[in-house]
């Protein structure tokens, strides 16, 4: 039998979206949509952190190796890249014996210690005469 091997124009060029729903029995469109998911959540979540807008990248590449013959190997990889959370400046002092200590070991400590109310002093003013002046 005797196909015509139909041409460029005739054929026309085919959706992206179909051929990466095919590679790697459609693992890599999966990962795919997985990871850009997980991207936009991150980035949603670092913008919202940091009252600002936060930018990222989901990068798909395709790396093919073609034959003299026509056969195609394609191997899919996804990659993502997301700002790093800034971390905070943290303080501590050493203490005598070495050791991290949010308290500073040279600090004097005062005395300190709790003081009874007397109820007699305190008077609770109806809501009316609380905003009033005198």
């Amino acid at each position: 039998m005797n196909e015509k091997i139909k041409t460029k124009a005739e054929e026309g060029v085919r959706s992206a979206a179909v051929l990466l729903a095919q590679v790697d029995d459609g693992a890599l469109n999966a990962e795919f949509s997985e990871r850009l998911h997980e991207t936009v959540q991150k980035l949603y979540e670092h913008a919202v952190e940091t009252a600002n807008d936060a930018k990222g990248r989901v990068s798909l590449t395709l790396d093919l190796a073609v034959s003299e013959k026509g056969f195609v190997g394609l191997r899919g990889t996804v990659e993502t890249k997301i700002p790093k959370r800034k971390a905070s400046l943290s303080h501590f002092w050493i203490s005598p014996g070495g050791n991290l200590t949010v308290e500073n070991p040279r600090q004097q400590k005062l005395p300190l210690r709790e003081v009874a109310g007397n109820a007699a002093t305190h008077i609770d003013l109806p809501a009316d005469q609380a905003t009033r002046t005198v």
